[in-house]
């Protein structure tokens, strides 16, 4: 008995058992930190750039993981198609090719993103089976571009930093 506690000590394992891998997934985990940027305002309390919500629609197309999918393709694509800048039949191809591959869901392109809190009331009306909504930050700037050049202003096409200090 001796031995074995001693090989598994030398070795870290066994050959069925990673005993070093076991051990390291019970006191580590990554979980992402997400920032939040400040409201930046002028000197007589008017703000010039705020953090606010903005939302990502994606459809999900199999009922793995609690969700629920997509129930009519047609349906949906014909419905959903307006609300994000897409034609029915593009939208219709974009969710047949997602059943196809076996794809769990599908991003459904650049009218999907940055999506306003009326805009997604909006499509949540709906009431459309496996349409999910992700919530993410976006930086509002309610005077445009407005001291951009000192503050700093991101281009949400360009998805980078357009004016300010932090510009590469």
């Amino acid at each position: 008995m001796a031995d074995v506690f001693l090989y598994v000590q030398v070795a870290k394992g066994t050959s069925e058992h990673d005993y070093m891998a076991y051990a390291e997934s019970q006191w580590t985990s990554e979980q992402p930190l997400h920032g939040e940027r400040g409201t930046i305002y002028t000197s007589n309390g008017s703000a010039i750039a705020e953090e606010v919500s903005s939302y990502s629609v994606q459809a999900i197309l199999k009922d793995d993981y609690g969700y629920e999918a997509v129930e009519d393709i047609d349906h949906t694509a014909e419905q959903l198609a307006p609300y994000i800048g897409l034609e029915t039949n593009e939208l219709r191809d974009m969710l047949q090719r997602g059943v196809d591959a076996d794809r769990f869901q599908v991003e459904l392109g650049s009218g999907s993103r940055q999506l306003t809190y009326e805009e997604k009331e909006n499509i949540e009306d709906l009431e459309l089976a496996g349409i999910e909504f992700k919530t993410e930050p976006r930086r509002y700037y309610p005077n445009q571009d407005f001291a951009s050049h000192v503050v700093g202003y991101f281009d949400r096409s360009e998805d980078e930093p357009a004016w300010g200090w932090n510009r590469r």
